[in-house]
């Protein structure tokens, strides 16, 4: 292979990917398992687990980059492991680093790999820098040959029920039955994370829980409306309390309300930031780590609690570490995590949370705990965009926002350009990490003045572009 041509995946705010038959190619993938081997076995690391989501090229893929791990350390193959379980078996000791072939939740005509290393979290900028160093010497022929333990379908549902069971703990007594939808979006993690809710006691209706390479002909991430509108549909369809949204590879989660609106996850977490109780243990008060896209109502808990809040970059890679040294309690990107149950975000936490939230509150609508929550400290509008044609330099986003007239207080530039404005209102406007283009990120009280603020900046960027 003419290594100056080789594909090289591109590194985003949680591991490598790229689109299929261009960036993502079988030697791609191998080159950066066989990359990622080397300088962690260099590090001491003796024992990879590697696997993948339903995606149709995966599990070649995920072969390939077994083989290229074998190279330099013991392996096993696992087939559709979700990445919390993938995690869990890192933190747990069982691994000393996982690679996972997934491009979570974006479309199906992408793939990627991400890597998680001990205790359990991404991989920091450095070692991602130290990986990327031996990539060109890495291409060459497929590897293959090598010795390679490969787990069967049930040695998977015991490590994600061991995982599961690390979380969830001692079920309180006495809670009200909880009635869910749970929709797996046609990823990896659905089934698991059912079985999960049943054995809390809750009535579970499944929908989309088998997995498929085109996730139905959806986009597996249940940030996107289209994405969440069958669940909600569901919800109130069959009257269920709430429902659950996953992505492809099971480690973002979305909780639609009783009356099919979508409940944000910085809400959620406020939520639980607010019953403190559930997550941290007694005589403690830990800080708490947001990045710059999280909605402000997780600051306003923070201050009425007195407790320190970080905001990092986006990518939960700037938040784990955090967990990890103790440094904050709780940390969410979008997705949530709590240092207690781990150093990266997880699904099944926030489910086990759920319960003991609906046990300690004895209300099983958890949208009308957040409604309750968002009365208390007042009503914010919080939206994203992506514009995938529009690519803009930090001098760029500052031109933009002036020609809308912002009452600008402020600008951060902890990821992008995050200009401030006035009640805790702001814009955010950054590159897209993975997908190429801008995101776009805001919150403001008024919602038309919020719709008419993004319409003419998008018309504007993409005018230009």
């Amino acid at each position: 292979m003419n290594r100056r041509a080789a594909p090289r995946l591109t590194r985003g705010a949680d591991g490598w990917r790229g689109a299929e038959g261009t960036e993502f190619t079988i030697a791609s993938a191998a080159a950066l398992g066989g990359a990622a081997a080397r300088v962690l076995t260099g590090d001491g690391a003796g024992a990879f687990l590697v696997t993948h989501d339903g995606r149709a090229t995966s599990p070649l893929a995920a072969r390939a980059v077994a083989q290229a791990a074998a190279r330099f350390a013991a392996v096993t193959l696992a087939p559709l492991v979700p990445t919390p379980t993938a995690t869990f078996a890192v933190r747990s000791g069982r691994f000393d680093a996982a690679l996972l072939v997934t491009a979570s939740h974006n479309p199906a005509g992408w793939n990627g790999i991400k890597l998680k290393v001990s205790p359990g979290l991404p991989p920091g900028r450095d070692l991602e820098h130290r990986i990327e160093k031996h990539l060109p010497e890495a291409f060459g022929p497929p590897p293959g040959g090598e010795a390679i333990d490969v787990w069967p379908g049930e040695r998977v549902r015991s490590l994600e029920g061991d995982h599961h069971v690390s979380v969830t703990g001692e079920a309180p007594a006495g809670r009200p039955r909880v009635n869910v939808i749970l929709d797996g979006v046609h990823g990896i993690a659905g089934a698991g994370l059912a079985r999960l809710c049943r054995a809390l006691g809750w009535r579970v209706r499944e929908t989309r829980t088998d997995p498929r390479p085109d996730f139905g002909g959806i986009t597996p991430d249940p940030v996107r409306a289209a994405t969440r509108a069958h669940a909600s549909a569901e919800v109130v369809r069959t009257g269920a309390d709430f429902g659950i949204v996953l992505d492809g590879d099971g480690d973002r989660i979305w909780i639609i309300a009783h009356d099919g609106r979508a409940i944000l996850p910085h809400d959620l977490f406020a939520l639980l930031l607010e019953h403190r109780g559930l997550w941290e243990r007694p005589g403690t008060r830990r800080g708490v780590a947001v990045t710059v896209s999280c909605g402000s109502i997780v600051s306003r808990v923070c201050a009425e609690q007195d407790r320190p809040l970080a905001e990092c970059p986006i990518g939960f890679k700037h938040i784990a570490p955090l967990l990890a040294e103790g440094a904050a309690g709780a940390g969410a990107v979008g997705d949530l995590a709590f240092a207690r149950y781990g150093r990266d975000r997880d699904p099944a936490v926030a489910i086990a949370l759920l319960d003991r939230l609906v046990a300690a509150t004895g209300q099983p609508r958890v949208g009308l705990l957040t409604t309750a929550l968002a009365a208390r400290h007042g009503p914010s509008h919080w939206t994203e965009l992506h514009l995938p044609r529009v690519r803009l330099d930090a001098a760029g986003a500052e031109r933009a926002a002036g020609a809308l007239g912002l009452p600008v207080r402020g600008v951060g530039r902890t990821d992008g350009t995050k200009f401030l404005l006035p009640d805790g209102q702001w814009l955010l406007i950054r590159p897209s990490s993975t997908e190429g283009g801008t995101r776009v990120f805001s919150e403001m009280r008024d919602p038309a003045r919020q719709r008419d603020l993004l319409t003419r900046l998008t018309r504007d960027l993409e005018g230009r572009g």
